[in-house]
């Protein structure tokens, strides 16, 4: 199963991109995680990773909620205590 994202909607089935325009799980060109939150609020470090990779999804959800573990290349969760402080370095997942 390949695991890839494709970043244009111009792509059709069959046909290769043109560009770098697909990303993969080997993709290290851009930030993937953010350990420098770790212990910031969690709307703070919303805050950083939206600035810093606008187009992720990021959610802020405490350590203790019931979330799907399914791996999206979209999305960030923020995971918070009971005081609103980053407790796991966040990454894209």
């Amino acid at each position: 199963m390949a695991m890839a994202m494709a970043i244009s909607d111009d792509v059709n089935d069959g046909e290769r991109p043109k560009g770098n325009n697909i990303r993969t799980v080997t993709d290290y060109s851009e930030k993937t995680s953010w350990p420098e939150v770790v212990g910031m609020t969690g709307e703070e470090a919303k805050r950083k990773i939206q600035e810093e990779r606008p187009e992720l999804l990021t959610y802020v959800v405490h350590k203790k909620s019931a979330v799907i573990f399914d791996y999206r290349f979209d999305r960030v969760r923020i995971v918070v205590d009971g005081k609103s402080k980053v407790v796991i370095t966040p990454s894209i997942g």
